[in-house]
């Protein structure tokens, strides 16, 4: 093996390294961050009012109101999200405006008609967000639905909760008792 081949061998393996490096630091990052807002003690709902198209997808304009406060966010990488999503939104009780939009816990407010069907997991996705695809009235839908921990895969069913006004919104993988919020 020549010394050129060497050093570039020796090269991508550094490079290698320091990219594996970089992903476990931001997943750490990541990880203090979600514990820092699902240890807040104060929530509300928000919800999506628009999804706005960005060079790579979607995101979700989601508005919420605090203390006759209303505030608006941006959700970035929201391809599944459909308008009237509701989300809980947990916030810092002394400071609101240190909040987090907890896309792995949407709801149903407690006056919406919901139904329920089953779901095939059809992909599970690099992030662990699942593509799902269900039938309801004899429509065959697909979404990308986000679940805090699951040891779902390729092919297994669940139940899947819908709107029936609008049945592209949907929940999947959590007990019925725990999807609906009263205001």
């Amino acid at each position: 093996m020549s010394r050129k081949a060497i050093r570039r061998s020796f090269g991508l393996l550094i490079t290698g390294l320091l990219i594996s490096l970089m992903f476990v630091l931001l997943k750490q990052c990541g990880d203090k961050e979600r514990e820092r807002i699902y240890s807040y003690q104060c929530e509300t709902l928000g919800e999506v009012i628009e999804r706005v198209a960005v060079k790579n997808g979607f995101d979700s304009k989601v508005r919420f109101v605090i203390d006759s406060d209303t505030i608006i966010t941006y959700i970035p990488h929201s391809e599944g999200d459909v308008d009237s999503e509701k989300y809980i939104v947990k916030y810092d009780c002394s400071n609101y405006k240190d909040f987090g939009v907890l896309k792995s816990q949407p709801m149903f407010l407690s006056n919406e008609r919901v139904d329920s069907t089953y779901a095939v997991v059809k992909n599970v996705l690099v992030d662990g967000s699942l593509k799902i695809q269900y039938a309801y009235k004899d429509v065959v839908f697909e979404k990308i639905v986000r679940l805090p921990k699951h040891e779902f895969r390729a092919g297994d069913v669940g139940k899947v909760y819908l709107w029936v006004d609008n049945p592209q919104r949907v929940i999947f993988g959590r007990n019925y008792n725990n999807i609906i919020y009263t205001p």
